[in-house]
């Protein structure tokens, strides 16, 4: 079984390589198949989420917007999170928007099926139109002009947009030896030490404005600074979900005392007071208040680290 998913997976590669061969599709560094970096993104009819290489993530940050499915096959989506997935961009003046990767672009206007491609004038079997204050364009018709393979799923609803990218022109966090699972099965006599402390440094780069951190993946080096400017910044904004708050403060709980010239109270008083915030406004039921932070998710986890919010404010 596990042959034949190799296989499958290489026929896919070479096909892609093949398709961009033959569609003459030029990104920034016309990256080989050695080079290259495949990115595959998903969306699925009715679902506000998309998928980045199996991950997902909310179609538009915080905000619930599904694509919509014309004539049972034409999916249109907001595409502004996508493209910063990607490293593209997206920019709009009035009713005129542009979607670019690397050297490619797609002009349209919203309410015309008149478009430019790279240049040159094309039909787009949809026009662009606004739901909900955000722009649904043609999901296939702007994949495919920024050099996607495309494919609709109809047994599944989803359609799939395969990039071959070049190699570094998307930035990622790296996985590492020190791994959150690492630090949750250290003794506390661990925290005194060296590489706790470097650790703690890490986390107090990494810690927004706002007072919260971002999502990490399960095997992020954690002693990493994330370099914001590369990073796209719908991966940057502070959630409280999956345990994130809940990590942070119960490392910068442990690190305080051994390390008392590190700032660890005075960078978690602010997301203790999100977190107790945010906890009182979903024990009055408003859950979507997010008086605390405006880009602060609420959820059922912010109860957690309760206990270590006091232990901060009675330190």
């Amino acid at each position: 079984m596990y042959h034949a998913w190799t296989k499958g997976l290489r026929l896919t590669l070479l096909a892609s390589i093949v398709h961009f061969a033959g569609a003459g599709i030029v990104l920034a560094a016309e990256p080989s198949f050695q080079e290259g970096k495949l990115v595959e993104i998903v969306v699925m009819a009715s679902e506000p989420m998309m998928q980045v290489n199996g991950a997902y993530h909310e179609l538009i940050d915080g905000l619930y917007a599904a694509p919509l499915v014309e004539d049972e096959k034409h999916v249109l989506a907001p595409l502004d999170d996508i493209l910063a997935e990607l490293g593209g961009t997206v920019s709009r003046q009035g009713d005129a928007i542009t979607y670019g990767l690397g050297e490619r672009s797609v002009a349209m206007t919203i309410g015309s099926q008149t478009a430019q491609v790279n240049g040159a004038e094309k039909s787009a079997p949809f026009a662009p139109r606004v739901e909900d204050g955000l722009v649904y364009a043609p999901f296939e018709f702007v994949m495919e002009g920024l050099g996607a393979r495309y494919s609709w799923v109809s047994s599944r609803q989803r359609a799939e947009a395969l990039f071959l990218l070049p190699a570094g022109s998307l930035y990622s966090i790296p996985s590492g030896k020190l791994r959150m699972r690492d630090v949750d099965e250290k003794e506390d006599a661990w925290f005194a030490g060296p590489e706790a402390r470097a650790l703690a440094e890490a986390l107090i780069a990494n810690q927004n404005e706002d007072g919260g951190w971002f999502k990490l993946g399960s095997s992020s080096d954690l002693l990493h600074v994330v370099n914001r400017e590369a990073y796209p910044a719908i991966r940057q904004k502070s959630t409280i979900d999956n345990g994130t708050t809940v990590f942070q403060l119960s490392t910068l709980a442990k690190s305080m005392r051994p390390n008392r010239t590190l700032p660890c109270k005075q960078r978690s008083l602010p997301v203790c007071a999100i977190c107790l915030t945010g906890s009182m406004t979903m024990a009055a039921g408003r859950n979507s208040s997010r008086s605390a932070a405006d880009t602060m998710r609420v959820s059922p986890s912010m109860m957690m680290p309760l206990p270590m919010c006091c232990n901060f404010f009675a330190t």
